[in-house]
């Protein structure tokens, strides 16, 4: 307080002169009553008269006794006497403020607005923001908070907004207090705690600031005592009986504001700050950014919707840079309006931090303010955090960075979340809590590390972050995989040339401990982007080291991400800079797996081809069995179903000549499809349900992370299996299988193979004659490959969904699924499977009647079946050859494919095949007027069929049945077809 104020006492009531008597003092009380509100001034008038006409009537009932005319006159009078005084109560109430006012007249007192000296001071609401758009949701939720806090027993709610700076936190608390102001007749009082405020003076102190309070509730300035204690004690005495809000406008710390809360019942508090204030008695509301609806509506407003519907391109540009802040795009905005010839598009292409400015004000002098409130830790910290690989970042991130205990990593992320620099994006799970940078903080973080971080710097953060990578990374393989021994540890096949950070620390390696199935899925994009910037920065060890881990979990995290070209590029430049011909071989293996996944199966070959070659000149048998597995794998998936069984068990003598019991297990369960494609389904069987043991089994030690992947592999096995016990016939335990397998990875989320479960599933349903649950199953997993852009996969599908609609008579449609999968066939160079599609459309052309077309399709057909040697795509082949033959009249060429077609599937023990052939053999015969011969083979259908049946007897008499529908079904179309 200034010199010109007088010194009062504790309870705010000034002192008389030196002297006076004491009575005097005492009749100066009743001025109190000017200082009453409007309804406290009611209720000491309605007290003083209650108090009357009780004593009133306590004196007639003693006096009167019963006489009525006495008793009358009495009440009449003392009701005269309340209503007198009552008048005359509020006479001198209103007399005694117009003699204060009179007396402040003529002593020359200052305005009682005017404190220490300054101008009148209004401490009134901001008028309400015309531009303020969304956060409707966010306003019911403060009103919602605000009733709840007050009527939990407290009943002085205090509302903490937070928020970075430029989101819109004044905008929104201002807004909230014009809405909520009818239920504060005591009035809104707002305060700028910061410098430059909206009343244009300087940050407040506490005293200062209730001094400002004060005033603005009518205290005169002789009447504010200097203390800050007393002067709370004053705004608490003054709130009292009243229901004012104070919006306390951008608070620095919990000190600063704890003295202004209005913590009298009926009053409340609304704060706005850029970080959490650790105020106990607020409660937190969090105000983000706003959406793209909100902020177009925004633009709108500042530039008219014509020029944002005639370039909505740049606009959704501008609102994305704008990163949800108002504030960003309102500059943005208001220089387009203050430039009607710009177009959107110009400004949109050469968005920066520097950009969102106009006038004097910027984006940029709000993250300054911030920035340099950090501590000289946690400014280092924001700057190099850019380093990281992502914009999600780990909360472990600042330790490698900063060369600081893990431990102490957390209390950083904290103090930039406290500071608005970064926000949480996720929390929870084994990596901990993830961060996030907003873009134009980040593009700020950026430009502070280029100024203040030397390039030296820079690349020694980078090494010791991609140290702490490298040191996860191969951890969670290793448990994942305790066959692969760990870089640099004993016994280790790759000895380790790059800096490893906290090799050895259980606080940074537990983030990949408890999952790191899970760890190597989440974090392979982050250990690709640091194979790229290891790569730029020369880090060649820890470049080639990296890519080493990647493309060893190929087969894990392939789905994952779309840029593993530039990662195993990189990573083998690196190697073969180093000379190191093992890195090489297992990154060229990484190559082949993605190109496998890619369906670009000739480049696969070659990729391990030269892996096969460096392994053997090196002597690593396992990488040597591991690539000879893979490319057993390309055979198969290319229809050299031979030369992928021949591959294949070479990979299993190494694999168990290693003891290497996982890869033994993956390649049965390979060599199951390989044996399965020659029609060996007895060894099929055989080497699946060894696999299946093996995954299920304890032979197969996978340590930490076996809880994990054990299941995944098992499911796979099982998928495999109800493959072929479906082929076999068998369905009830195929259906127990794959409805297990399908169970099993949609708890585990491995979408691409329960997708291939699925429509082996849908394969079960058809031969269970329910049609219907077939093509809803086939759809899903159509649905799944086709927007994952699987295209093998999408074409084997199609091509069933195809051959449904031909079974249903839809040819049209068939025929229309068809096209695009024949020509997928083709670009994958898939021969095998142009062949089958090429039969299937030779299906469509014969029911179109283009038989011409059809038998074309099918010599094609024919070709491509002996060129891949496969005897059963060639029986297939035949028997709808001898058809059209059929139809064109060439009767005895059609009984020799008959003939070669029935004895091809007797040879791989198909009764059901055989008693089809062997019917349409009959009809054919018959037609050539051998009839002899045709009633020979109708007996060996009869006696295939039968035995069909016997195989079948453990099914239900619904399956049997539907087999006999089936049966009739074809032979009708058969008579038909002749």
């Amino acid at each position: 307080m200034t010199d010109g104020i007088a010194q009062g006492r504790e309870d705010g009531m000034p002192l008389g002169p030196r002297g006076r008597h004491r009575f005097f003092r005492w009749l100066n009380r009743p001025r109190r009553l000017v200082r009453l509100s409007a309804g406290q001034r009611r209720r000491f008038i309605l007290v003083v008269g209650n108090t009357i006409v009780t004593s009133g009537a306590i004196i007639l009932q003693v006096s009167a006794r019963g006489n009525l005319v006495v008793w009358t006159l009495a009440l009449i009078a003392v009701s005269l006497i309340t209503g007198i005084l009552a008048i005359g109560t509020e006479w001198l109430i209103s007399e005694g403020a117009e003699k204060k006012a009179s007396e402040d007249r003529r002593a020359g007192w200052p305005d009682s607005r005017v404190v220490d000296g300054a101008a009148p001071l209004s401490l009134e609401l901001p008028p309400a923001d015309e531009q303020f758009v969304g956060r409707r949701l966010q306003l019911d939720q403060l009103r919602d908070m605000l009733r709840r806090t007050a009527n939990d027993g407290r009943g002085a709610p205090v509302l903490a907004l937070y928020g970075m700076g430029g989101v819109g936190k004044t905008s929104l608390a201002v807004q909230f207090a014009e809405e909520v102001r009818s239920e504060y007749p005591g009035g809104v009082l707002h305060l700028s705690l910061s410098a430059g405020g909206t009343s244009g003076l300087d940050a407040p102190d506490p005293a200062t600031a209730l001094g400002r309070l004060l005033a603005a509730l009518g205290v005169r300035a002789g009447e504010v005592p200097p203390e800050e204690e007393a002067r709370r004690r004053l705004y608490f005495d003054r709130l009292v009986g009243r229901r004012v809000l104070v919006v306390l406008d951008d608070a620095k710390s919990a000190a600063q504001v704890r003295p202004l809360l209005a913590r009298v019942r009926g009053c409340a508090t609304v704060i706005t700050s850029r970080r959490p204030l650790g105020l106990l008695e607020a409660v937190p509301f969090t105000v983000g950014g706003l959406d793209d609806d909100s902020l177009r509506e925004l633009l709108i407003r500042h530039v008219g919707a014509r020029r944002v519907e005639e370039e909505p391109d740049a606009a959704r540009q501008i609102i994305r840079a704008c990163g949800g802040l108002p504030l960003a795009l309102r500059l943005v905005a208001a220089r387009l309006a203050a430039d009607g010839h710009r177009t959107l598009a110009e400004l949109a292409d050469r968005l920066s931090l520097d950009e969102f400015r106009s006038g004097d004000v910027r984006v940029r002098d709000a993250i300054e303010v911030s920035y340099a409130e950090l501590s000289a830790r946690s400014r280092q910290a924001f700057r190099l955090l850019t380093l990281f690989p992502s914009i999600s970042l780990r909360e472990w991130a600042p330790a490698p960075l900063l060369d600081i205990p893990v431990a102490d990593a957390l209390e950083v992320m904290e103090d930039l979340v406290e500071a608005q620099l970064l926000e949480r994006a996720a929390r929870g799970g084994s990596n901990g809590t993830e961060y996030r940078f907003h873009a134009l903080v980040r593009e700020y973080a950026e430009e502070r590390l280029a100024a203040e971080e030397t390039p030296e710097d820079q690349r020694v953060a980078l090494a010791r972050l991609g140290g702490a990578f490298l040191a996860l990374a191969e951890y969670a393989e290793h448990l994942t995989d305790p066959t692969v021994p760990r870089h640099g540890r004993d016994g280790g096949a790759l000895p380790s040339s790059a800096e490893h950070w906290h090799v050895d620390d259980p606080a940074l390696l537990r983030y990949a401990e408890y999952g790191p199935t899970r760890w190597l899925l989440g974090d392979c994009r982050r250990l690709g982007r640091m194979v790229e910037r290891t790569h730029e920065a020369e880090l060649w060890d820890l470049c080639w080291e990296l890519s080493v881990v990647l493309a060893r979990v190929l087969e894990t995290v392939y789905t994952v991400w779309n840029r593993w070209d530039d990662v195993l590029r990189n990573g083998l430049d690196a190697a073969a800079r180093r000379g190191d011909r093992r890195a090489e071989s297992i990154i060229q293996q990484g190559y082949g797996v993605l190109r496998h996944y890619q369906d670009r199966f000739d480049e696969a070959e070659q990729h391990f081809t030269i892996a096969l070659r460096l392994c053997r000149e090196i002597g690593h048998r396992p990488g040597e069995a591991y690539t000879l597995r893979w490319i057993g794998r390309g055979h198969y998936f290319a229809g050299r179903f031979a030369a992928a069984v021949h591959e294949l068990e070479q990979a299993l003598e190494l694999s168990r000549a290693l003891g290497n019991k996982l890869a033994e297990a993956r390649v049965l369960r390979d060599l199951c499809e390989a044996y399965a494609g020659l029609r060996r389904f007895t060894d099929a069987e055989e080497a699946i349900r060894a696999a299946l043991a093996l995954f299920e089994g304890d032979a197969v030690d996978q340590g930490a992370d076996w809880d994990v992947r054990q299941p995944a592999e098992a499911a796979r096995a099982r998928r495999d299996l109800g493959v072929l016990l479906n082929r076999r016939y068998k369905f009830a335990e195929a259906e127990q299988q794959l409805t297990s397998a399908v169970d099993t990875l949609t708890e585990l989320g491995h979408w691409y193979w329960r997708a291939s479960a699925v429509f082996d599933l849908a394969m079960l349903r058809l031969r269970q004659h329910r049609p219907i649950e077939a093509e809803a199953l086939m759809w899903q997993s159509f649905d799944t490959f086709n927007d994952s852009g699987y295209r093998y996969w999408t074409a084997v599908v199609a091509r069933r969904l195809a051959m449904l609609r031909l079974e249903q008579g839809r040819v049209e449609e068939a025929v229309e699924l068809m096209m695009p999968v024949l020509e997928t066939f083709q670009h994958l160079g898939l021969g095998l499977w142009e062949s089958y599609t090429l039969r299937v459309l030779a299906w469509a052309r014969r029911e179109e009647g283009r038989l011409d077309v059809a038998d074309q399709h099918l010599e094609d057909a024919a070709a491509l079946a002996e060129r891949y040697q496969d005897p059963w795509g060639l029986m297939r082949v035949h028997w709808m050859q001898a058809s059209v033959w059929m139809a064109q009249g060439r009767t005895t060429d059609a009984v020799r494919l008959y003939r070669d077609a029935a004895a091809t599937a007797a040879r791989y023990e198909e009764p059901w095949q055989e008693a089809e052939i062997l019917a349409d053999l009959a009809k054919a015969l018959r037609a050539t007027g051998d009839r002899a011969a045709a009633a020979r083979a109708e007996a060996e259908a009869k006696e295939a069929a039968a035995s069909f049946e016997m195989q079948q007897a453990g099914t239900s008499r619904r399956m049997r049945r539907g087999w006999r529908r089936w049966r009739s079904r074809t032979m009708v179309r058969s008579r038909r077809r002749a």
